[in-house]
């Protein structure tokens, strides 16, 4: 029997040219797909800098990255496990945690659509130890925007 794919995502929001952190400074977010231990594919990258920018923000984008890809690879109709530190992500969509922020509803409701596209999966909520691959990938993006600049 295939073992459930496991997607793990991060996102962050830190420094950006003014100094600001979060919110204000640079987003980035990273997804790693795993099954078997193994990892498939990854991607990261970054969401801009500046007003508007945070680590919910990043996350969300993280998220919605990821199930657009396993949607595209047609792998919806697997047992999917998707894992996050993010306890609002995690328990916004698993209908624990109401959605207050307006920035976040549009980000919530797109990532309801996409989770409404499978036909098992699972939401749960991981301890940042238990999350480091898309930790360091969300770093490696932002870790970028700060070397060579945050692309438009």
């Amino acid at each position: 029997m295939k073992q459930p794919l496991q997607l793990y995502f991060d996102g962050l929001c830190e420094y950006g040219p003014d100094g600001r952190r979060n919110p204000g400074g640079i987003a980035a977010w990273g997804w790693s797909l795993v099954r078997d231990g193994q990892e498939i594919t990854s991607r990261s990258d970054v969401i801009g800098q500046g007003n508007g920018m945070t680590n919910n923000l990043a996350e969300y984008s993280a998220l919605i990255d990821g199930l657009t890809y396993l949607i595209e690879k047609e792998l919806n109709r697997e047992i999917v496990l998707v894992m996050g530190d993010s306890k609002l992500v995690i328990y916004q969509l698993s209908g624990n945690w109401r959605v207050k922020s307006s920035t976040i509803l549009e980000l919530y409701l797109q990532a309801d659509r996409l989770l409404g596209q499978f036909e098992r999966i699972e939401l749960r909520w991981i301890p940042r130890e238990q999350n480091e691959r898309a930790d360091a990938l969300s770093r490696e993006a932002y870790d970028r925007a700060r070397r060579y600049g945050v692309k438009s």
